[in-house]
């Protein structure tokens, strides 16, 4: 997809071009082979089950998107958590991009964060996979498989921000509602406890997610929205690192 750049060179590029041909080589044939051809006859197999678990992932996608450069979604583990919904956004994400954070999810929030937990279930597998990939595969030429295992990470960090947000988000307004309440139950009190033990949670795994995402991004410019895309959109004051900082501050 060329907005995402650059993207000449990419395993993306070359195998679409089997795909102008009648008739197309066998698919599952071909992508073991591509796989092999990046990774090695060791660690291809890998490669090839991460590409396998990326597009089940895909599967469980709940939307498509109504805008596409704005949202954890976008810029994963650099979007801000927004724990409080009133709190001023801090200049590192105010003035990106024209403002790509979200101070709420959008959709049938329940429902999409659901399927978002199932896409980062999915890409967690293929993250393991390429871990494996990396490990097996030789030391030299190894430009187009680091760029497979960099997306593949990323994309992994991406969807687990996005499903640690919409979680936390129906937790966060839920505990505002209760804590609105002059008078509560036991019950209630109880139901705030538990809540904010689940948020705890969350908010601590997305903190763990984002330290480890800081290398992945900082390797890879293609990776960093900081740099732009063609089109309309503008590129942004600060590098995703820059961001993940601000948001684990």
């Amino acid at each position: 997809f060329p907005w995402f750049i650059p993207c000449f060179g990419t395993s993306t590029a070359e195998i679409f071009n089997y795909y102008w041909w009648d008739p197309a080589p066998d698919n599952e044939k071909l992508l073991r082979q591509f796989a092999e051809r990046i990774a090695g006859k060791e660690a291809g197999p890998h490669l090839r089950n991460a590409w396998k678990y990326a597009s089940r992932a895909i599967d469980h996608s709940p939307e498509l998107n109504q805008a596409y450069f704005i949202g954890v979604y976008y810029i994963g583990p650099a979007h801000p958590m927004c724990a409080d919904p009133n709190a001023k956004i801090p200049e590192e994400f105010d003035t990106f991009a024209g403002g790509t954070f979200v101070l709420k999810p959008t959709g049938n929030v329940p429902v999409f964060a659901k399927f978002y937990r199932r896409m980062a279930n999915s890409l967690e597998l293929a993250a393991k996979e390429v871990d494996q990939a990396d490990k097996l595969a030789g030391k030299t030429n190894r430009l187009l498989l680091d760029s497979e295992i960099s997306n593949i990470r990323w994309f992994y960090r991406t969807f687990r921000s996005t499903a640690n947000y919409y979680e936390s988000c129906i937790i966060r307004d839920k505990l505002l509602a209760l804590a609105a309440k002059k008078d509560k139950s036991p019950e209630e009190i109880a139901e705030a406890k538990a809540l904010y033990a689940d948020w705890r949670k969350i908010l601590l795994d997305e903190q763990e997610n984002a330290v480890e995402s800081i290398s992945i991004v900082t390797a890879d410019m293609r990776l960093d929205p900081y740099y732009g895309v063609t089109g309309n959109i503008t590129p942004g004051k600060f590098h995703s690192k820059d961001m993940i900082a601000k948001t684990l501050e």
